[in-house]
């Protein structure tokens, strides 16, 4: 299996190096926990992550899903070993979020 994570979790420790991180949060998923956006020098994280095959698209959301579909068609997805994606992809660990508007160095 390809190690997906440790290569993401690497691409994205290197681009938050590269400056300040805000984030906006822009509402609630069905689990009640906040989901916005984050960036790092005009770089829209997620998509970053989407966009190199390092992340998934949340599909109840038309967010991301070009990017996801333009790596596949690169073939640069997770899924080039055997991807198992989880059912509850989209938890996020809630201490580890902040339920203001807007957060800085993330």
């Amino acid at each position: 299996m390809w190690p997906c994570g440790r290569y993401a979790r690497d691409h994205i420790r290197h681009l938050i190096a590269t400056g300040d991180v805000s984030c906006t949060i822009e509402g609630k998923d069905r689990y009640d926990n906040d989901v916005g956006v984050c960036f790092v020098g005009g770089i829209d994280l997620g998509r970053d992550l989407v966009k190199h095959g390092l992340a998934v698209a949340d599909k109840q959301t038309p967010r991301y899903l070009a990017e996801e579909r333009e790596a596949g068609l690169r073939n640069v997805t997770c899924g080039q070993g055997t991807l198992s994606i989880p059912a509850n992809i989209d938890r996020v660990d809630a201490d580890r979020c902040s339920s203001a508007g807007e957060r800085k160095n993330a």
